[in-house]
């Protein structure tokens, strides 16, 4: 509510003038003229493989400056993912799992999030939530070929080497890092094992 003076003037001669007071009530109407923003972007998000269905990953979260309708933020998830590991609550923007992640499969998901008003015509913003799965020790170490055929003549000399060992493990860093040890067969200890590299050599 506003109190507006105004002036009236003719066009007489002398001219004459008039001038009163009058009160307007002035209802500013909201147009969607604000897209849905999105708050402490980027979005990232860290969870270990193995986390159950129906977890908590992230949530996202927009405002709109707009008012009523035009103000009222939804949130969808495009599909584009090798598959729907995900689903978003469409009121809170909480961002849950629908399937027991795999690092070993799937290492880095991005999600595609979009933000939309209720406003006619709706209006909305996209962004991209990045989901990291952190590794856990669950591969186990896998000889390649798992059998190793190898003739010796008796005479061969000290530190000759037998074999290199191929072993790989899925996993990553620490989990993924291999020790090798003779674990038997090598009673009368002619034979020693790289602890780092896996070549087997002769002792005497």
């Amino acid at each position: 509510m506003r109190k507006i003076v105004i002036s009236v003037t003719d066009r007489g001669t002398p001219p004459l003038r008039a001038t009163s007071s009058a009160t307007v009530f002035v209802n500013l109407l909201d147009l969607n003229d604000n897209d849905p923003t999105f708050q402490n972007q980027p979005f990232i998000a860290e969870v270990l493989e193995g986390t159950s269905v129906g977890a908590s990953v992230f949530q996202v979260v927009a405002i709109d400056l707009d008012e009523g309708l035009n103000g009222q933020v939804t949130y969808q998830m495009r599909v584009g993912m090798p598959r729907m590991d995900f689903v978003i609550n469409s009121t809170t923007g909480l961002v849950t799992s629908t399937a027991v992640l795999d690092r070993e499969r799937i290492s880095e998901y991005y999600l595609r999030v979009v933000a939309s008003d209720a406003g006619s015509p709706s209006k909305s913003s996209t962004s991209t939530l990045t989901v990291r799965v952190l590794d856990v020790n669950d591969e186990s170490p896998t000889f390649y070929p798992t059998l190793y055929n190898v003739s010796l003549a008796e005479n061969v000399p000290r530190d000759y080497i037998v074999a290199r060992l191929n072993c790989t493990d899925a996993d990553t860093g620490l989990n993924a890092e291999l020790s090798y040890f003779i674990t038997g067969g090598n009673q009368d200890g002619k034979f020693m094992v790289g602890y780092r590299d896996g070549v087997l050599r002769t002792v005497v």
